[in-house]
Parts: C-alpha cells; sequence; structure tokens
C-alpha cells in the first residue's frame, strides 16, 4: 500500500505537469521492486503492478476531471456571486436562492426534486397548521429537521436493500 501510495502521487503530478500518466512505467518499477522482494512469485508481481497502474491512472484521471472543470467552477462561482449580490440588493426578495443553484447543478434531478418536495411539504403544513399550541405544529412543523433526516437515513438504507436484492437475490 504504501508503494502504491507514493507511485500514484509520481502518476498524478507527472499527469499534472504534462498531461500524460505514466502507468506503465509505474507498473513496471512495483514489479521491479517485487521482484526483489518476492522473486519467483508471478501473482504477487503481477497483482501489485495492476494495482499500481490502476490506482494511479484512476487519481491521475480524476485529476484531469478536476483540471478540465475549472471553467465551468469559475462561471459558477461568478453565478453564485451575483445571485447573492442580487438578494442582498433586494433585502431576500428574489427567489432564486445561490446556494440551491449551486446544488442544482452537482446533484441529480431527482434529488433536487425530492428537496423541493420536502420544503414544499413542510411549508404547506405551516400554513395549514397555523395554532401555535396544535399537535399537527408540534409533531410535523417543529420537528421537521429530525423527520427529514429519517427520511433521508431511511432512503439510504433502502437504496443498500435495493443493491443486496439485486445482487444476492434477484441474480439466483
Amino acid at each position: 500500500m504504501p508503494l502504491v501510495f507514493v507511485f500514484t502521487l509520481i502518476g498524478v503530478n507527472s499527469t499534472a505537469l504534462t498531461s500524460i500518466t505514466p502507468t506503465g512505467p509505474m507498473g513496471k518499477l512495483t514489479q521491479l521492486t517485487y521482484g526483489v522482494l518476492d522473486p519467483g512469485n508471478i501473482k504477487t508481481n503481477l497483482m501489485t503492478a495492476g494495482i499500481t497502474a490502476e490506482v494511479a491512472s484512476n487519481a491521475s484521471n480524476l485529476l484531469m476531471d478536476i483540471i478540465s472543470a475549472r471553467w465551468a467552477a469559475l462561471a459558477g462561482a461568478l453565478l453564485g456571486l451575483a445571485f447573492e449580490g442580487v438578494r442582498l440588493a433586494t433585502r431576500g426578495r428574489f427567489w432564486i436562492s445561490g446556494g440551491g443553484f449551486g446544488l442544482a447543478t452537482v446533484i441529480p434531478f431527482h434529488t433536487c426534486l425530492a428537496m423541493f418536495l420536502g420544503s414544499f411539504f413542510f411549508w404547506l403544513a405551516g400554513r395549514i397548521f397555523n395554532a401555535p399550541e396544535s399537535t399537527a405544529i408540534r409533531v410535523i412543523v417543529q420537528n421537521q429537521e429530525p423527520i427529514c433526516g429519517g427520511v433521508i437515513a431511511s432512503g439510504a438504507l433502502m437504496g443498500i436493500a435495493v443493491i443486496l436484492l439485486e445482487n444476492f437475490v434477484l441474480t439466483r
């Protein structure tokens, strides 16, 4: 693992400087190292070379994605600053949230829709149940954070259950 880490750093640095990922040479360096440490063990030699090349390649590809996203990040930052400036100028009456707009550019539509439906539900509940001492206000409106946390956690657990069902139960 330490060798993979060091070679990944070398690969990422090389990719950042030259836009070329040296996966082949790094794999050969790992093969050379394990050829000295465990001579004659071809399985260890090849597996460690493959792991080194794969990890360094994936890390370098991620770096290339980050580099290619610089202009998009700059445009998003400027747009976010503009939205926040308009919100301040209108004293909070501007209807587009800079944070919400930023989230909408990086998360899928169904997640945005679920957030909207949840916030709409609690807004509507606050309008319908407007008596301050009512049970509905105490149970629903004043506990919206724990309710949302429970819905999110149960959704994550259901996602895990679906993956397990798809991979272990439904495939047999």
